[in-house]
């Protein structure tokens, strides 16, 4: 039988697959978005999306923070470094805060200092509350942080003591959860703090350390560690078994993070059959590269598609088919605006990485 995951090194270049895992990831964002809890709430899979997302961001960040290390001039690559960053993630963001403060969105205007300096995630802490309708942005400040904050770990260190930095990053994301479980368990907002994410982060960066050694994963540890979502299917299922305990919550997120750091190899290295198909499906793929709008955009969507459908006289708070209609008017209006954003914001920008090359001119 021929084995879904090839045994050979990640390829140099562009991953489609990738792209078509983060599209995957986001979809399942949008139905628990879009949908009634009841629809999914026996199935968490909310968290799992968050953990691609972060052991992918993880993974390319530190893969192109490696190759930083080797440059000739590591001054200049690591401004570079910044720059580029600043040019993928702010753009849209500032649009985004910016005309929603403009329209007049009270948790932007109380919290504009909080959004602008990257730590709204903080600010939900501070304030017990989601801030509707921007609650979903601490994903987005999680990155920013660790875009800030690890390059300067990962660049400070020797080359024999980076497997220790990204351990290093793993361990404090395995014992922040720890911390709070014990200390703090009925706490669920510090859930959105950098540390208790650092796991998947850190899985990411150990995917990345192993590529840039050329130290490859075999199919059968893949397999294995795939299996962890076992694991995580049974921490989903005690509680409602009525097997209560305060761990069940730790338990899934570790065990989705390995799961999801075995899958994101797999997409990385290439995945052959039907997952490999649709991971590298055209559409499938396009939705990735448009995520980080999608993901933005998606819980805003509800203050243009809401008043749109109630003046036509549909109105989803009465249920049945006005809630299906109100639920793929929010998809096709989020899909919608995040293509535009892409072609008409970020790509624009994207294309000013040109200017900021990783080595100097001069250096050839």
């Amino acid at each position: 039988m021929t084995d879904p995951v090839p045994a050979k090194p990640i390829p140099d270049g562009y991953r489609p697959q990738l792209d078509g895992l983060r599209a995957l990831a986001a979809l399942n964002i949008l139905f628990i978005h879009f949908v009634p809890l009841r629809f999914h709430e026996p199935v968490p899979s909310g968290p799992v999306s968050i953990v691609v997302f972060f052991v992918l961001s993880g993974f390319l960040i530190t893969r192109i923070l490696l190759r930083v290390r080797q440059a000739q001039d590591r001054s200049w690559a690591t401004r570079a470094f910044y720059v580029r960053r600043i040019l993928r993630i702010f753009p849209l963001y500032w649009m985004v805060v910016a005309g929603l403060w403009w329209a007049g969105v009270t948790p932007v205007r109380e919290g504009l200092a909080w959004l602008l300096g990257c730590v709204v995630n903080v600010w939900f802490v501070v304030q017990q509350d989601w801030a509707a309708p921007i609650g979903h942005l601490w994903t987005v400040a999680v990155e920013q942080q660790f875009y800030l904050l690890w390059p300067v770990v990962l660049l400070a260190v020797k080359d024999r003591h980076v497997p220790w930095a990204i351990g290093g990053l793993v361990t404090v994301g395995v014992v922040s959860r720890l911390v709070r479980t014990v200390w703090f368990p009925a706490d669920p907002w510090s859930l959105v703090l950098l540390p208790l994410n650092a796991t998947s982060l850190g899985a990411g960066a150990w995917l990345a350390w192993r590529e840039h050694g050329r130290r490859g994963l075999s199919p059968s540890t893949l397999r294995g560690m795939g299996a962890a979502m076992g694991v995580w299917a049974l921490a989903v299922v005690a509680p409602w078994a009525g097997w209560a305990s305060r761990w069940w919550l730790d338990v899934q997120h570790l065990s989705a993070v390995v799961a999801m750091t075995a899958l994101v190899w797999a997409a990385a290295v290439g995945l052959r059959g039907p997952a490999g198909a649709l991971l590298g499906w055209g559409p499938v793929v396009y939705v990735g590269r448009i995520t980080y709008g999608v993901y933005v955009y998606h819980n805003l969507v509800r203050l243009l598609v809401l008043p749109a459908l109630q003046g036509v006289g549909i109105d989803p708070h009465q249920g049945g088919w006005a809630l299906l209609v109100y639920a793929l008017g929010q998809l096709v209006t989020t899909l919608a605006i995040a293509g535009l954003s892409f072609h008409l914001v970020e790509q624009p920008f994207d294309r000013l990485k040109r200017l900021v090359p990783y080595r100097r001119a001069s250096q050839g």
